[in-house]
């Protein structure tokens, strides 16, 4: 079972397009494609940071002549911190965002996450 967060947005309370799951736990396309994940998520800032960290890890490893491995490595490591903290990061801009934490929903998958809650919240609970 997965467990998703459920955000909306008051002002929208009603429409079906301004719910956003967030699921709890690792981000492993964050992981592989962090600089990609971040701006289809709209994180910004969090792409701003990431790719700060790469830029000072290339130019900083080279200046103190780090060797190419441990680069790699360290870009590994700020990698590994997106998968980690990517989904908590959607969770606070959803926040700045207006977004408020409406439900916490267990499921196997999305798809059935979202059955789930909008069933629930119709009042047609589902078995």
């Amino acid at each position: 079972m997965r467990v998703y967060t459920v955000h909306t947005r008051p002002s929208m309370a009603h429409d079906e397009d301004a719910v956003v799951f967030v699921k709890e736990g690792f981000a492993w396309p964050a992981l592989f494609i962090p600089a990609l994940w971040l701006p289809w998520h709209g994180l910004w800032i969090g792409l701003t940071g990431f790719v700060l960290a790469i830029v000072a890890i290339s130019a900083g490893g080279g200046a103190l002549g780090i060797d190419p491995g441990s680069q790699a490595f360290l870009g590994l490591v700020a990698a590994l911190a997106v998968g980690l903290f990517g989904n908590d990061l959607r969770r606070r801009a959803l926040g700045r965002r207006r977004y408020v934490e409406t439900a916490v929903v267990a499921a196997r998958g999305l798809i059935a996450a979202e059955r789930r809650f909008f069933a629930l919240r119709s009042g047609a609970a589902d078995g």
